[in-house]
């Protein structure tokens, strides 16, 4: 919420990305026109708010607020499910799932697609670096 205050644009990634093509910034400024927020797909239909391209306007403003959002009281809150409660506010669009795949769609179709990034996600924490670690993603030496 804070940046989105004093920029036009926030880029919000999970931990658990690899960003694969550095023109990604110049892709999402472009997809972004009119709409509020670019965002990933999820399974089955759902959005992922493990990857946004927000843009800063009033309805952002008012949804990213946190004193409009109910975190702070509810101890089952997530940020995927606030997404999706709020999805029909929001003009968003998705994003291709071949340019940024979340870890369903990668894990099943990597050698036949060429994403800007990769989410490493639909895996349990302990699996996430065995798998990043398969298809050479693992960048960490120490870890």
């Amino acid at each position: 919420y804070k940046n989105l205050l004093s920029s036009d644009f926030v880029c919000f990634t999970d931990g658990d990305i690899v960003f694969q093509n550095k023109d990604f910034m110049d892709f999402l400024r472009g997809e972004i026109g009119n709409y509020d927020l670019l965002i990933q797909h999820d399974y089955p239909h759902e959005l992922c708010s493990g990857f946004m391209f927000i843009k800063s306007n009033t309805n952002t403003l008012n949804y990213f607020n946190p004193k409009n959002i109910p975190f702070q009281s509810d101890p089952k809150w997530d940020d995927q499910v606030y997404i999706n409660k709020i999805k029909n506010n929001i003009h968003y669009k998705l994003l291709p799932i071949e340019y940024f795949p979340n870890g369903h769609y990668y894990y099943k179709n990597y050698k036949k697609i060429n994403p800007y990034l990769i989410h490493f996600n639909c895996v349990l924490g302990h699996e996430k670096k065995e798998r990043m670690t398969k298809h050479n993603k693992w960048y960490l030496q120490y870890f």
